[in-house]
C-alpha cells in the first residue's frame, strides 16, 4: 500500500557501510573488570586503550542515561539510535537513513534494513514502537520522556519505516530529539537485566562491567556501520583529581576530557600526549535559588551577575580554550541565538551599589559544584567567590561528589544560594534547554529555583511547540530576554572541551560532551 507523498521536502542522509551478514550470537553478560591487555600510550595498535571518565557508570540501560555524561557516551557504544549528532554538531542518521515531516504533525523515518543485534534479533520497526510502549509505561526511564511527551501515536508502516505523530503540535526538533534515543531489543530484555548485560547492534560490546569501577569493550563484528579503529576500549572511573593525574603522568592512560585547562603544559611536557580544547556548546553558568531571601531582589541577583570578569577568567584561569557567553544558556548553533547579543559587563561598582540599596551587603552564600564534573569549574568558582566577596558579598566554594551535589540542588529548600551547572541540549535545541527553566519541567535538577514568571512559561512552551523555525526563534529570544531581564541565571562560557590524548591516537573533541571511543583513531 502506497503512502501519500510528503508535502515537505526529504532529507537524504549518506549511507554508512552496507549492512553485514549476521550469524547469530550469545548477548554478553556481565563480566568480572580485569584483564592482562596492555594500557596507556604504549603496546601498539593491539593494545587495549583506556579512556578516563570522571563519574559512576552505575546501569548500562539506554532507557536510564539522561542523567550522566558517561552512561550516555557507553550507552551509544553499545546501542543504535534513530539519529545522532557528528563531532561537529551536525545532525545525520544512524539506524535511520532519511526523514521527512509529513504534515504539521507527524514525522516518518525510513531504517536501514537488515540491522540486528548481536545475538541475530531484528533491529526494526516494530523493536522501535515496542521501545517507545516501553518508555511510556515507565516513568524512570527517562532518556526517553520529552518523546513520550511529544508523541501521541507510533505507526509501524513496514520493517523498514515508522511514523510519530505528535497531536496537535509540530515538534520541529523531534528528528534531533530522537538522538538521544536508544533501543534494546525486545525479545532479548525479557529474560535479562540492561542494567548490567549488554545485547549490542552499535559499534562495541561489552566485555567486562564493575559498576563504579571500569566498562571493558570490544568491537562488535555485526555492526552495520564502519568497524571502529580501536579494537579494545576500557572505560575507567576515577573518583578523585590525583589519581587520575598520576595515572596520565606514568602512561597508564590513554584519553583523558575534560581537564582542567590549568594541567595540560604539565601533561603536555611529559612528551607523551596531545593537549588541546576548544569552546564546546555546553553552557556554564551559575543557577540563582530566588526562592530565598535576599535572592528575591532583582538587585542583589544583577549584583551577583556583573561581578565576574568573564573575559579575564577564559583568558587566565581557563587558557583562552573557550569564550564567555553572550547572555544565553544555549550556544551559537542553535535556533533564537541573538548574535548582536554581548557577555554581561564588569562592573564591580555598580555591583556595590545595588547591594548597598538593597541591604544584602555581608551576604552569606554558597557556591556549590560537583568534583571533576565540568572542566575547570573548581578554579573558576574560587575566582568568582573573590569577586563576589570584593564586592560586598561573603561567598564560599562547596564541593561535593556528584551525586551529592544533584541531590542538594533538586529542591528551592536544599539548594545553594548559587549552584555551578553546564547546560546544553541532547537534540541540540534552544527550545529544549529553555524547558529546564520552566516551574515545572521533567528535569526538576537543573531549572531555575524560586517563583516563577507565568510569561515566561508561557514562552517556553510556545517555542517547544511552534511549527516553524522563525516562530520559535520569535519565542526563545522572548524567553530569553525575560530570564535577562530577571537575572534568573548567570550566564559564564561555553564549555572548554580539553582533552589529553597519547600520541599514537588520532582524536579530536567533539562540539559536546560525549567520549566516543568510535570516533578515535591511530595516528598516521
Amino acid at each position: 500500500m502506497s503512502r501519500p507523498r510528503s508535502r515537505f521536502r526529504r532529507l537524504i542522509l549518506p549511507r554508512r557501510t552496507a549492512v553485514v551478514l549476521i550469524a547469530p550470537a550469545l548477548a554478553v553478560s556481565m563480566a568480572a573488570c580485569g584483564g592482562s591487555d596492555t594500557a596507556g600510550p604504549s603496546g601498539g595498535k593491539q593494545r587495549t586503550v583506556v579512556i578516563a571518565v570522571p563519574a559512576d557508570v552505575t546501569s548500562l540501560d539506554p532507557g536510564l542515561a539522561s542523567g550522566s555524561k558517561n552512561s550516555l557516551t557507553l550507552v551509544r557504544e553499545f546501542y543504535s539510535s534513530l539519529t545522532q549528532f557528528d563531532r561537529t554538531g551536525k545532525l545525520v542518521g544512524d539506524l535511520a537513513t532519511s526523514w521527512s515531516q509529513d504534515g504539521p504533525n507527524a514525522w516518518t523515518f525510513e531504517l536501514r534494513p537488515g540491522a540486528r543485534f548481536q545475538d541475530g534479533e531484528a533491529l526494526d520497526a516494530r523493536t522501535i514502537a515496542w521501545n517507545f510502549e516501553r518508555a511510556k509505561k515507565d516513568a524512570k526511564l527517562t532518556a526517553a520522556q520529552r518523546i513520550v511527551s511529544a508523541v501521541t501515536g507510533v505507526q509501524v508502516l513496514s520493517p523498514t519505516e515508522i511514523t510519530f505523530t505528535t497531536g496537535k503540535q509540530t515538534y520541529l526538533n523531534l528528528p534531533g530529539l530522537v538522538s538521544g534515543w536508544l533501543f534494546l531489543p525486545q525479545k532479548w530484555a525479557a529474560t535479562h537485566d540492561p542494567d548490567t548485560e549488554v545485547n549490542a547492534s552499535g559499534p562495541y560490546r561489552l566485555t567486562s562491567f564493575k559498576p563504579n569501577g571500569s566498562v571493558g569493550l570490544t568491537a562488535n563484528a555485526t555492526y552495520y556501520g564502519t568497524r571502529p579503529a580501536l579494537q579494545n576500549v576500557r572505560y575507567r572511573v576515577f573518583s578523585d583529581q590525583s589519581s587520575l593525574i598520576s595515572g596520565l603522568l606514568g602512561g597508564s592512560i590513554d584519553v583523558v576530557p575534560g581537564l582542567d585547562p590549568s594541567q595540560l603544559e604539565q601533561i603536555k611536557a611529559t612528551g607523551k600526549y596531545t593537549v588541546g580544547g576548544v569552546p564546546g556548546l555546553r553552557i556554564h553558568y551559575l543557577s540563582i535559588n530566588a526562592s530565598k531571601k535576599p535572592w528575591n531582589d532583582v538587585r542583589v541577583r544583577e549584583a551577583a551577575t556583573i561581578a565576574i570578569d568573564r573575559a579575564t577568567i577564559t583568558k587566565t584561569v581557563l587558557k583562552g580554550y573557550t569564550v564567555p557567553a553572550n547572555r544565553q544558556l544555549f550556544s551559537p548553533t542553535y535556533n533564537g541565538y541573538q548574535k548582536d547579543l554581548t557577555p554581561w559587563p564588569y562592573d564591580p561598582q555598580k555591583a556595590r551599589r545595588l547591594l548597598k540599596d538593597a541591604g544584602a551587603v555581608g551576604t552569606k552564600l554558597q557556591i556549590s559544584l560537583a568534583a571533576y564534573q565540568y572542566a575547570g569549574s573548581q578554579r573558576t568558582s574560587e575566582v568568582i567567590a573573590d569577586e563576589l566577596n570584593a564586592v560586598g558579598f561573603d561567598a564560599k566554594v562547596e564541593v561535593l561528589p556528584i551525586a551529592q551535589w544533584s541531590d542538594k540542588k533538586a529542591t528551592d529548600a536544599t539548594a545553594a544560594a548559587l549552584t555551578y551547572n553546564g547546560e546544553a541540549s541532547p537534540s541540540n535545541s534552544s527550545a529544549e534547554v529553555l524547558t529546564h527553566y520552566e516551574s515545572s519541567v521533567i528535569f526538576p535538577t537543573s531549572n531555575l529555583r524560586g517563583p516563577q514568571d507565568k510569561t515566561l512559561d508561557d514562552d517556553i512552551v510556545r517555542a517547544w511547540t511552534a511549527s516553524t523555525p522563525d516562530e520559535q526563534a520569535t519565542y526563545v529570544k522572548a524567553a530569553t530576554d525575560r530570564i535577562n531581564d530577571t537575572f534568573r541565571a548567570i550566564d559564564l562560557w561555553q564549555q572548554p572541551q580539553t582533552f589529553a590524548a597519547a600520541k599514537d591516537l588520532a582524536y579530536t573533541p567533539r562540539a559536546d560532551d560525549l567520549d566516543l571511543a568510535y570516533e578515535i583513531g591511530w595516528a598516521e
